[in-house]
């Protein structure tokens, strides 16, 4: 134990060192080469900016996968590369050449692919969930294709302000990390690691107001990618190593997903409001919740961030207390009612949204 953590420790310096000195050759080439995020009416920014974190974040995980294999008991990390090149190079050609959604969602499947024909990652117990105890993989597979396929979009979504992402993923990582140390998968918790080192070197560039550099669509694939595969990799574990973690068993799905509440609530809102109003899922706004905090609260990209992450964690610890003490259907009951308070006070942020752009124009051009 004692050496498995000072190959921890290790793991987290050497990510967050390697990763601070890598931003900077990143930031320099995408600078000679022109390779930048070009604003438009619905960016929070005015400059040209590096997209190309993400390719930090590559490196890093191969690293990961290269330094956790001695923990890598069931081979899994053979399976996840694979979906990590076709990730990483659909999301580079985003950055650097917009590409459409559905051929993203494609190659967003194919990499799913690589991963839920490992008998690892599927799902055949629901450990009394709702009462459910087998489900059969004909079932599973499209249902846990579908949850991973929203991950890895929600995640995508979030990306909008300087700073989110890369919280919200370090607040995930870290209770995901925590959760496969309890349960001795030390490969995971390698990988996790990596990433929170990684990221927390990210976001020095990503905050500043000089070297400033974005993750793109390369990284937030990703890190979408990677939490989707923690997530089918703890909803597949058998129900006896699982009673090792700190919750009651049946309230694993549950509490798993709170860890995503930020993403998957943010996205879920933003498509209804889209196709209620008759536009595209897909099509761009400013209408996620991260926008809303910023046009109407005047928070700062910082604070809208922070504001964001510790809501994210809060709601998790709550929900990992809740899962110790209370039955799956009560703890399905107030998941629902959270979701409902907060879908309405942001919808009626959302429907004066008119009323407020005008009240903010109307004081500009007094001003002027």
């Amino acid at each position: 134990m004692t050496n498995d953590l000072s190959i921890f420790i290790s793991l987290l310096i050497g990510a967050f060192l390697g990763s601070y000195h890598l931003f900077p050759k990143v930031i320099g080439i995408a600078n000679y080469k022109r390779l930048m995020a070009v604003p438009n009416d619905r960016s929070s920014h005015t400059k040209q900016t590096p997209n190309l974190g993400g390719l930090v974040f590559f490196i890093a995980v191969i690293f990961a996968i290269y330094f956790s294999q001695q923990w890598d008991y069931s081979n899994v990390g053979m399976s996840i590369i694979p979906g990590l090149l076709i990730l990483f190079f659909i999301g580079l050609k985003d950055d650097l050449m917009v590409i459409s959604p559905v051929t993203k969602i494609v190659a967003q499947l194919c990499a799913i692919s690589f991963i839920l024909v490992h008998p690892a990652f599927q799902v055949e117990v629901l450990h009394g969930f709702l009462g459910i105890n087998h489900i059969p993989l004909v079932v599973s597979i499209p249902i846990s294709a579908f949850l991973m396929l929203f991950i890895i979009n929600a995640f995508n979504l979030i990306d909008g302000i300087d700073g989110l992402a890369a919280m919200v993923a370090i607040v995930i990582f870290g209770v995901v990390g925590f959760l496969f140390f309890l349960l001795n998968l030390y490969f995971f918790v390698g990988v996790s690691i990596v990433m929170i080192g990684s990221l927390a070197a990210f976001l020095r560039y990503n905050l500043s107001s000089k070297n400033k550099i974005f993750m793109g669509d390369t990284g937030s694939l990703l890190i979408g990618f990677l939490i989707s595969c923690a997530v089918m990799r703890i909803f597949a574990m058998s129900p006896i190593l699982l009673k090792q973690l700190p919750f009651m068993t049946e309230n694993l799905h549950l509490v798993v997903l709170s860890l995503l509440v930020v993403p998957f609530f943010d996205t879920a809102r933003v498509f209804t409001v889209r196709l209620l109003s008759r536009k595209s899922p897909f099509s761009a706004d400013r209408n996620h919740v991260h926008h809303l905090l910023i046009d109407y609260l005047h928070f700062s990209h910082k604070t809208a961030s922070i504001v964001l992450g510790i809501f994210n964690l809060a709601f998790i610890l709550l929900f990992l207390f809740l899962g110790a003490n209370m039955a799956s259907a009560g703890l399905f009951a107030l998941f629902i009612f959270f979701v409902f308070v907060f879908s309405v006070f942001f919808y009626r942020i959302n429907f004066s949204y008119k009323n407020l752009r005008r009240r903010i124009r109307f004081r500009s051009w007094l001003d002027k």
